[in-house]
């Protein structure tokens, strides 16, 4: 228990200590973001907790003009946001706390899974690091083709998920929780508490519900071919709920014009099949060679759950379909676990197992460095300026709830994280119609367009624009350079309601 709680610690030290190396570097000028890997859609998640810290539980795009009556979605977020209300912490902090805690559950969870699974402690320990800290070999093939999943795909590993984001290390803790009782007899507590993690899973990452049916799905009808019995309240309790859930969802986005619009250009492809292999190899190689063997030998029942998981997870992942990416959901987990067994059946496996968790661990090595790099030349996506910070408070107090702001790409991405009010443009996916928009955009701070042309092209009214400091003389159609409501070195921000 002791050793347990030591590596727990110190993972949490890892995952966490180069966000206090970045608050540190701040320097005089400059301001944190709060997000070192994918700091894009670490926004986006700050600009749904502001829906929360503004009273509200409907999810509406602010990345967007408003429209539509919005959905119950993103409903982790948005409760952040209310904690942060009610707290008065700052979101990004508690955007953080709610990342450490989610860590602590997963590596907890993730421990009982490989207790579960392997009956020899030290093995099971093994494979606990394995997991928690494992990743791929794109430490090797970065310098030839650059970024591989196991660089940026969060949602596929424990670590990179405690790294970024609560939601996606959340939803690995229950998945972790539920998969040992799935084909099992289950008490009527179990069901209560699966039913709400169901509930849980299912507005935290839709997709992993999807991923943990097909497993689950197989479990179950690969024990009735064996057993003739068919384990299925487990599995009722999980999926009712869950599916309900999903199936309002659904509903909620495709008859709102807005969440449809986002749903159609939402696209996350799949990687090529080399970049699969990379990103979870080596243990993925060790890994098939044990489904082999557990398939020619029988292998123990906690096994099956694995092997489909490694098998249908991959048919999964690139079955033609708009976001198959996030059917990598928690891959990792089964290829680690896999891994571990097949290396404790060598003798020397203590020398083995090392060897593969240490070069499992490089690119995970190989990101923190990168991220230390940046945060000493004070990467722009990773800080912004205080006089930033201060136009975003201003453009906050000047403007209210459902007021649009046209503004260029880069600050419209921090104006819904830190005021709370929509905008045109500002994130590649929430943004709706964000292409054309962002020409008619520069074609207006060029000069050649008007107001009316951003309103036609958003179907909105544009409440308050921000023009770019050097693009000031080109604007014409009643803004006057002394009008601003507020201004930086770098922005002018006008009212265009007076």
């Amino acid at each position: 228990m002791r050793k347990k709680i030591v590596v727990i610690f110190l993972i949490l030290i890892i995952t966490n200590l180069p966000y206090l190396f970045a608050l540190l570097m701040q320097g005089e000028d400059l301001i944190f973001g709060g997000f070192l890997l994918n700091p894009i859609d670490g926004y986006s998640y700050l600009a749904k907790m502001q829906i929360g810290r503004m009273g509200e539980w409907t999810f509406k795009l602010l990345y967007s003009p408003p429209g539509g009556n919005g959905a119950f979605i993103f409903l982790f977020y948005i409760a952040l946001g209310h904690i942060s209300r009610i707290t008065g912490l700052s979101p990004i902090l508690v955007f953080h706390c709610g990342r450490l805690i989610a860590s602590i559950l997963l590596l907890i969870a993730l421990y009982r899974l490989c207790s579960w699974a392997i009956q020899d402690r030290a093995v099971a320990f093994r494979a606990w690091l394995l997991a928690s800290l494992g990743s791929g070999l794109g430490w090797m093939a970065f310098p030839i083709v650059g970024l591989t999943s196991d660089l940026w795909v969060a949602e596929a590993y424990p670590w990179l998920s405690m790294f970024s984001s609560p939601h996606f290390t959340l939803a690995l803790a229950i998945t972790c929780w539920v998969i040992p009782l799935i084909g099992t007899r289950v008490t009527v507590k179990q069901v209560i508490l699966l039913g709400v993690l169901g509930l849980l899973e299912a507005g935290l990452m839709p997709f992993a519900v999807v991923t943990l049916g097909v497993v689950a799905g197989a479990t179950v009808i690969w024990k009735f071919m064996v057993t003739k019995e068919i384990f299925w309240r487990a599995i009722l309790a999980f999926f009712i709920p869950a599916l309900v859930y999903l199936g309002y969802q659904y509903i909620a986005i495709i008859n709102d014009p807005m969440l449809a619009e986002w749903n159609r250009q939402n696209i996350t492809d799949a990687p090529p099949w080399w970049d699969f292999i990379i990103a979870f190899s080596p243990a993925l190689v060790l890994a098939l060679v044990m489904v082999v063997k557990n398939s020619e030998t029988g292998g123990r029942d906690e096994n099956k759950v694995f092997v489909l998981w490694i098998i249908l997870g991959a048919i999964i992942v690139y079955i033609p379909f708009a976001l198959q990416r996030r059917f990598m959901f928690g891959y990792y987990i089964p290829t680690a676990l896999m891994a571990m067994m097949l290396l404790s059946k060598y003798k020397g496996y203590r020398r083995l197992s090392f060897l593969l968790i240490l070069s499992s661990t490089l690119t995970n090595i190989v990101l923190l460095a990168l991220f230390t790099f940046g945060i000493l030349n004070h990467n722009e996506k990773y800080y912004f300026t205080h006089e930033e910070g201060e136009f975003l408070a201003c453009i906050h107090l000047a403007s209210v709830e459902d007021d649009v702001i046209a503004a260029p790409e880069a600050l419209g991405l921090l104006i819904p994280a830190f005021s709370g009010r929509h905008v045109m443009l500002g994130h590649p996916m929430e943004s709706v119609n964000s292409t054309d928009i962002q020409e008619k955009i520069q074609t207006y701070y060029n000069g050649e367009t008007t107001i009316s042309v951003l309103e036609n092209a958003c179907s909105c009214e544009i409440d308050f624009v921000v023009i770019p400091a050097n693009a000031l003389g080109l604007i014409g159609e009643g803004i006057s350079a002394d009008d601003y409501v507020c201004k930086s070195s770098e922005y002018f921000l006008f009212d265009i309601k007076q």
